[in-house]
């Protein structure tokens, strides 16, 4: 079994409104789900969308025994969930016209014994970071990922905010599912919307993760501190948890 601590915070930086969310909640059944979700469409819409997937998620995934279920059962639960998320948000978006355009990435993890169990959709991101090494789990939904697999759209080179998949009433949705064995006795996991990710070197980051007199609260906010001071101009989202066997 594994131990979970974490810590998350949000700031709106140097925007007028903060479009992000987030959520970390234990089920009935005693499973930790972390959330992220970063929001598009105009600082109500934006902040609607964000919300909205927060809020649906809790609500699909409250009462299910994961216990039960195998690998593959799982999977399936989880992209059932995005399917949901999907009519919901249609009817919202043809119920209220305003809300339309609106979209939001989803970047979720749920813990089950000693898996780690994704969901991604957009371009916010879960990284693992155990020792000296920094992995990336998720990846980015965008124009610059796409340039980097397929030279035919080269072009779109450095074009991060540019989102290739994400949820909405009227958007395209890819979403990824990944699953990590935990198997160090102990680690961090380290869930980031852009505004955080795209504005910190991986060794200023783990600089930071790796202080050993630092509380996850202090290493969340200097991470969001570091990031604002090196230009980032979103808003930033950082969780935090830190497991041992």
């Amino acid at each position: 079994m594994l131990k979970l601590e974490y810590f998350g915070a949000t700031e709106k930086g140097r925007r007028a409104s903060n479009e992000d969310n987030f959520l970390v909640f234990k089920n009935n059944y005693g499973f930790i789900i972390a959330i992220i979700a970063d929001g598009m469409g105009g600082h109500e819409a934006g902040e609607v969308a964000s919300k909205s997937v927060i809020k649906m998620a809790k609500q699909e995934m409250i009462d299910i025994n994961f216990n039960n279920l195998n690998e593959e059962q799982i999977k399936e639960v989880l992209l059932t969930i995005i399917r949901n998320f999907q009519k919901k948000l249609k009817k919202v978006g043809n119920d209220f016209p305003q809300y339309s355009d609106m979209g939001s990435t989803l970047n979720m993890n749920l813990f089950v014994n000693d898996k780690m169990y994704t969901i991604n959709i957009g371009d916010s991101r879960t990284q693992s970071f155990f020792k000296k090494d920094l992995i990336k789990i998720t990846e980015d939904h965008n124009l610059a990922t796409l340039a980097e697999k397929d030279e035919r759209y080269s072009h779109y080179k450095g074009q991060t905010n540019m989102l290739t998949s994400s949820l909405g009433p009227n958007k395209n949705t890819t979403a990824d599912f990944f699953v990590t064995k935990l198997k160090e006795k102990k680690g961090y996991i380290l869930m980031t919307t852009d505004g955080v990710h795209n504005s910190i070197s991986d060794i200023g980051w783990m600089k930071i993760i790796k202080k050993k007199n630092k509380s996850l609260k202090e290493k969340v906010l200097d991470t969001i501190k570091t990031s604002y001071n090196n230009g980032s101009n979103d808003n930033m989202t950082f969780i935090l948890l830190k497991y041992e066997r």
